[in-house]
């Protein structure tokens, strides 16, 4: 393929060399990936401009760029620019690829919380169905046996239609991807057709430098999967209030409802929480028209009943079949950093969540309060450069469900890790049920030295994440590794 086959129609304004002949054998977004026969495409981010890249892009032996504005190179290069270099990227990755999306029967998440949680449990039953499906979110790209760890929760345009190529190539037909609010509104998905839509909840959230200026702005950006993305079925909690926007709106095929309680196609109720060896339950029913029947999840809360209720009114609907056919996989829908008990031989019972927000931290509290017969203690912290927001809103949660916090770091990447947690300190109501550690590990030891039978400590934020990301780098941390390291002090 030529650069002119490639970019024909795309609109580009060449500024320097015609290398429109040139065979284009790769595309790439990092310099350290361009080469001979690349393209490369100077994208400019929150941190990092693309433009100021481009003459190590050069010396790498690339010769054709793709820029949002003039950049100082050799008269050899050929320098095209981009009135939306983000579309272009979308749209020239798709092409280069052979269009893989429109191969695949894509279902997209989106949502404040529950995105990765609904998005395994999708997966997983319709795997249990007979359903090969990958996975592209947080949790990386997961296909068969393959594992690869992500960068964001949606990968760029690029990046998906390189997965979506290697799906076909494997024979996988079918994914499930988490689409987050920043992805919509930089063009990550542009051009993708996503036959299936879930909405899983709306709070206040991602609002602030490096993401959406207000929250009227967040939620418009998540609407749009609903409109602009070819949604032939939508699965919406009907509790948000973009359930009755959508339906207004009619850009959908069909419009399915679902939520814990009352008023929507699928709903669930009649949680009960359980022991089941150091596993913690939740036995409850659901119901769809006529039918009702009753589950257990290995999983603690209400949220994680309604994250199932989505996926299950999702695959009911894609495969025509009663929920029946599905309820006994609920017991085996275990997410890695969801919920996730620590096999200790200590006292108490440690949990793995990434709650991160003031919503997900009440949600998990309250969903491990039935299980405490001592006290509940809550670890957490606050992602740096994100949501301010969220530090206010998480001293307030664990400052009522919790019985004692400890405020330590969460990813501080370039903010001053003390004034972070000082900040969520200052909001914390009561401050004789909170202390400030900055250091996870050592704040973790000093919530084992006090923990005793009958207590529940919920480790909150990190999920499976192996890392801190502290000033740009990922630093090695592993919650399970520290926690193991006390059975051994």
């Amino acid at each position: 393929m030529t650069f002119a086959e490639l970019s024909s129609e795309e609109g580009l304004k060449r500024i320097a060399a015609d290398r429109a002949e040139d065979a284009v054998t790769g595309l790439a977004v990092h310099s350290s990936e361009a080469g001979a026969g690349s393209v490369f495409f100077c994208i400019s981010g929150e941190k990092r401009d693309g433009h100021y890249y481009a003459p190590e892009a050069y010396e790498n032996g690339c010769r054709l760029f793709i820029t949002a504005r003039p950049v100082d190179l050799p008269s050899d290069a050929g320098v095209y620019i981009a009135e939306n270099i983000r579309k272009t990227l979308a749209l020239l990755s798709a092409r280069f690829f052979g269009y893989p999306a429109k191969k695949l029967f894509l279902i997209a998440i989106t949502g404040t919380k529950g995105k990765t949680t609904t998005a395994h449990m999708i997966r997983k039953l319709l795997e249990e169905d007979g359903v090969p499906c990958a996975y592209i979110g947080s949790d990386g790209f997961i296909a068969g046996e393959r594992n690869e760890p992500l960068q964001n929760t949606t990968p760029d345009s690029l990046t998906l239609n390189r997965y979506f190529s290697l799906l076909l190539y494997m024979g996988i037909r079918t994914a499930v991807i988490e689409v987050s609010s920043q992805a919509l509104s930089s063009f990550r998905v542009y051009g993708i057709c996503f036959p299936v839509c879930v909405f899983t909840n709306l709070y206040r959230d991602h609002i602030g430098r490096g993401e959406h200026r207000s929250f009227r702005e967040y939620r418009e950006a998540k609407l749009s999967l609903f409109r602009d993305y070819g949604c032939e079925l939508a699965v919406v909690n009907t509790a948000c209030p973009v359930y009755g926007r959508i339906a207004a709106e009619g850009r959908v095929g069909r419009l399915i409802g679902f939520r814990y309680g009352k008023g929507a196609d699928y709903t669930a109720g009649k949680a009960v929480a359980f022991r089941k060896d150091r596993e913690l339950m939740t036995s409850f029913w659901v119901h769809h028209h006529a039918e009702s029947e009753q589950a257990c999840l290995p999983l603690a809360g209400k949220h994680y009943v309604e994250n199932f209720t989505a996926a299950l009114a999702v695959v009911c609907e894609m495969r025509r079949k009663p929920i029946g056919e599905y309820l006994y996989h609920a017991e085996k829908m275990k997410i890695p950093g969801r919920c996730e008990v620590v096999p200790l031989s200590l006292p108490g019972l440690y949990v793995l969540d990434y709650a991160h927000n003031g919503a997900g931290l009440r949600a998990a509290l309250l969903g491990l309060r039935p299980y405490v017969a001592g006290k509940l203690w809550c670890l957490f912290g606050a992602v740096g450069g994100h949501a301010e927001c969220r530090r206010a809103d998480m001293a307030r949660a664990a400052c009522k469900y919790a019985d004692f916090s400890v405020i330590t770091e969460d990813n501080p990447d370039d903010e001053n890790l003390l004034e972070i947690c000082r900040c969520i300190y200052r909001a914390f109501p009561d401050k004789s049920r909170v202390c400030m550690i900055p250091d996870r590990a050592e704040a973790i030891r000093y919530i084992a030295a006090r923990v005793t039978d009958g207590d529940v400590v919920l480790l909150a934020g990190k999920g499976n994440e192996t890392y801190q990301l502290r000033k740009g780098k990922h630093v090695h941390f592993s919650e399970k590794e520290v926690l193991a390291g006390l059975m051994t002090d």
